[in-house]
């Protein structure tokens, strides 16, 4: 199974990338800042589409398309999502695995400590995917930003892999580089994932991810 992260800095105006690789080859597609209002319908072939909106302003947003011949559900989140920060989760069912899938974005940096008590509360495995817009030696940048050292600690203490190298996955119009798109992991589901950025960003200021999760193709519960 191929999942597919991408910040896409608004969907409407790029759905042709969407029928050609690495898009239409990826199974699970999860999205940010996709700028859809409430009042917009889209149709995907073949996806179940699960969105998290604004309703009260402009921009963010967020997308989860699985393939509609799997099992996937959205998870309820009992949180008050603000400016700050917004996230979706679903828990998909196929073959012998399930497993959790979240979405975050985050536009001015990351307080795990508002999220911190869900995502522990989802029971691993899962697999979080997110612009988190945090900047830290872990993962290759040259300073340390807001939120980024409790994040650190938090996926330590958690027994989280983070699966990115340093390879940058944003790019500013004064062209200046920095990875604030990472993919997380729980431990159990590392040995069998496998992230890597593309070297195109298809019209937005970020470069898709893609997750290759290879513990499908085995018969024997992983898990």
């Amino acid at each position: 199974m191929n999942i597919i992260q991408w910040n896409c800095r608004g969907l409407k105006n790029k759905f042709i990338w969407l029928n050609i690789p690495p898009f239409s080859e990826a199974d699970i597609w999860i999205f940010q800042e996709t700028f859809l209002s409430i009042h917009d319908n889209i149709n995907l072939p073949n996806k179940t589409i699960f969105r998290k909106d604004r309703e009260d302003r402009s921009g963010g947003d967020l997308l989860i398309a699985a393939p509609s011949n799997i099992s996937a559900q959205q998870i309820p989140i009992q949180i008050q999502q603000t400016r700050e920060f917004e996230i979706l989760a679903i828990k998909i069912y196929v073959r012998n695995v399930s497993f959790y899938i979240v979405n975050i974005y985050a536009p001015r940096g990351f307080n795990i400590i508002i999220i911190k008590s869900f995502l522990e509360s989802l029971m691993a495995p899962m697999i979080i995917f997110g612009d988190f817009n945090l900047h830290h030696p872990m993962w290759g940048l040259d300073h340390i930003s807001r939120y980024s050292n409790e994040f650190v600690e938090w996926i330590t203490d958690s027994n989280l892999v983070l699966l990115n190298t340093t390879v940058p996955t944003y790019r500013s119009s004064a062209g200046a580089a920095a990875l604030i798109d990472l993919t997380i992991c729980s431990s159990s589901m590392s040995g069998y994932c496998n992230s890597y950025v593309l070297d195109c960003s298809f019209e937005s200021d970020h470069s898709p991810i893609i997750t290759e999760l290879s513990l499908l193709n085995s018969n024997k519960r992983i898990f």
